[in-house]
């Protein structure tokens, strides 16, 4: 695995990219943390951990983004890291990345957009309050500021396999702004 936001798997001796495999939630959090250059707060009283992390690769950058509220476990104290992150999942994800920054000024260039964007009306064919209850206000908002588009044909999908060519998206447009 390389030290890049969107880690590599390794294919017959080979560092792959892999654009069309599903992300793992993993390799989500790997991402994100490196993407904001996340550390550990050791004096936090929020120290998390997963009984399923505690030799997987990439249980650091999990702790560290379950300590700052952008990724949850499971209901049974586990992460599920190998387990493959839907588009509802990463919008969430990305939605409270802004929580952060609002505390931290991390992402200084989209929260001024966010503002301004943020009453722009978006609506999909399969997303409402019903069909996505935990999800709708996030990928509402990750919606209005572009970081996460529905298809052509109004529907968001909400339930796929988010790409990992489509995660290095959404990773540029959120930190290019």
């Amino acid at each position: 695995m390389n030290k890049g936001l969107i880690t590599t798997r390794e294919v017959k001796d080979k560092s792959s990219f892999a654009p069309d495999q599903p992300l793992t939630r993993a390799e989500a959090a790997v991402a994100l943390v490196r993407a904001l250059d996340l550390k550990k707060d050791r004096r936090s009283s929020n120290q998390i951990s997963f009984s399923d992390v505690s030799e997987h690769w990439a249980k650091d950058e999990i702790e560290i983004a379950a300590q700052h509220g952008i990724i949850t476990g499971r209901n049974d104290d586990t992460f599920a890291p190998n387990d493959p992150v839907s588009r509802e999942e990463m919008s969430v994800m990305l939605d409270r990345l802004f929580s952060i920054n609002n505390r931290n000024n991390i992402l200084a260039s989209r929260s001024s957009t966010f503002a301004s964007e943020s009453n722009m009306k978006v609506s999909y064919k399969d997303v409402n309050k019903d069909i996505c209850n935990w999800s709708y206000d996030s990928i509402i908002r990750m919606s209005q500021q572009g970081i996460i588009t529905g298809s052509p044909d109004g529907y968001f999908k909400p339930k796929d396999k988010i790409t990992r060519a489509e995660a290095a998206t959404l990773l540029y447009r959120l930190l290019e702004g």
